[in-house]
């Protein structure tokens, strides 16, 4: 484990106790802290797994990794990508080349190629995922983190960060490299969970973002916004209205408490009937701006 004495994202060395957790997903006994920093608001890990050990804690079957929904959720997920396939046209008409960064298999890239006619390539660590993507769609998936790919300046219309940013030990410096490789005014979309939800208030330590140790940072609007800086203007701000982070962090109550095997199980984003329950909660939470995920558009200055 390493020890986080300052803050990488201003330097700052005051902290206050946010959260108390564990790796539920894995079901292991380690206990992780989240803290606030006192200076630009950021939650994050003070003592987490050094890079090189993080392997163990992604197995194969984490969900990221999943390529299997049920139909509505594809339908779903298929409406959503061309509507951000529209958003990136408006903000940048001239868009052509995009990255996704921790691209997993590809589903995303694949979409954007075909609703966006985009030209895509994409950054992904797992080298299982990568091959999966390569084989199966045809695509450009370069195994490695994105600082080791020596992208040339001004390679990229528009970079994608879904549900990669709170994953990062180096948000700062993955921020500078690809303001480096966007084109003038080019587009970062960046998505991940939003620290401020009223999700957090309800379900404490089993709050399914609290995704120790593979969370590393916790983010909200204003956090996102002093990390971006002034070399990036925000264009568009949504709460997404999913009820993932209800179920899972349902379930991960269940796991805590050891429940049957057969009622953690029930808890899965592919159950129609917790969809239809908590679905309706999720739309209003978005509505409210206080849901679980955020979603920032923002275009370089």
């Amino acid at each position: 484990m390493e020890k986080i004495n300052q803050c990488s994202i201003c330097g700052r060395s005051r902290f206050s106790l946010v959260a108390l957790t564990k790796d539920f997903g894995e079901a292991q006994d380690e206990v992780f802290n989240y803290f606030k920093c006192l200076g630009c608001g950021i939650v994050l890990l003070l003592e987490r797994p050094e890079e090189k050990d993080l392997g163990k804690y992604y197995r194969s079957d984490y969900q990221p990794y999943s390529s299997r929904y049920n139909f509505l959720t594809e339908k779903f997920i298929s409406h959503r990508t061309k509507k951000e396939a529209r958003l990136f046209k408006k903000w940048n008409k001239g868009a052509r080349r995009l990255l996704d960064v921790g691209c997993s298999f590809g589903k995303y890239m694949k979409d954007m190629r075909d609703y966006g006619k985009f030209s895509v390539v994409g950054v992904e660590l797992s080298g299982e995922m990568s091959d999966f993507g390569r084989e199966k769609f045809g695509l450009d998936i370069r195994q490695g983190n994105l600082l080791e790919q020596n992208f040339d300046n001004c390679s990229f219309d528009i970079v994608v960060l879904s549900h990669v940013i709170e994953h990062l030990y180096n948000p700062k410096e993955i921020v500078e490299e690809i303001y480096r490789i966007l084109s003038p005014s080019g587009l970062v979309f960046i998505k991940t969970p939003n620290i401020d939800t009223f999700e957090r208030s309800i379900f404490g330590r089993y709050w399914l973002p609290f995704e120790a140790p593979r969370h590393t940072f916790l983010f909200n609007k204003q956090t996102l916004r002093f990390l971006l800086g002034d070399a990036f203007a925000i264009r568009n701000v949504v709460y997404e209205k999913t009820p993932n982070n209800i179920i899972l962090s349902i379930k991960n109550y269940f796991v805590d408490k050891k429940y049957p095997q057969s009622v953690v199980n029930f808890f899965n984003l592919n159950n129609y009937f917790l969809l239809g329950i908590f679905t309706p909660i999720a739309f209003l939470l978005g509505l409210l701006k206080t849901s679980g995920r955020i979603v920032i558009l923002a275009q370089k200055q």
